[in-house]
């Protein structure tokens, strides 16, 4: 440009940043794909008091779209909807070029030994049980983005 100034994609800046672990997130967002809508609305509404950018989707298919679209720091993702599951919806984020380093918590009704195991193959970064214990799912995003010291033991 005139006078000598460089300009880059913003897309192709985060994928620097992420691909060599950069803090790059201005505000936090969390995208919240549940089925339940009185869990995506708790969630909703615990992560917006504290703090944070969220949006919603009550399936895999619109969390798809808003997950292109918002690329979010964290997606909370239930397992278990209809259509597309979470195991599948977190594998794509895992195979995506920008949203890769994307941190995933899934969340079961159904916390066997099974779901666990697929969830972590899928590429989650965390698995919790449902009911979701407000105080401890706030422990443990804080944790997955750097921003407190640890990871409340009843996650797994």
């Amino acid at each position: 440009t005139k006078g000598g100034h460089r300009r880059i994609l913003k897309e192709d800046f985060d994928f620097f940043l992420k691909k060599n672990n950069m803090p790059f997130f201005l505000k936090n967002k969390i995208l919240i794909v549940e089925d339940d809508k009185s869990i995506r609305d708790g969630l909703h509404e615990l992560f917006e008091a504290n703090g944070f950018e969220v949006a919603t989707a009550e399936n895999g298919f619109y969390g798809g779209m808003q997950l292109e679209k918002l690329r979010p720091a964290i997606v909370i993702l239930d397992i278990v909807m209809p259509g597309l599951d979470g195991f599948w919806i977190c594998e794509c984020i895992r195979k995506h070029p920008y949203l890769g380093g994307t941190k995933v918590i899934m969340l079961t009704g159904y916390p066997s030994a099974e779901n666990i195991k697929k969830a972590k193959e899928s590429g989650a970064d965390c698995v919790i049980a449902k009911p979701v214990d407000n105080a401890m799912i706030l422990k443990t995003t804080e944790k997955l983005l750097g921003l407190s010291a640890e990871i409340s033991p009843n996650s797994t």
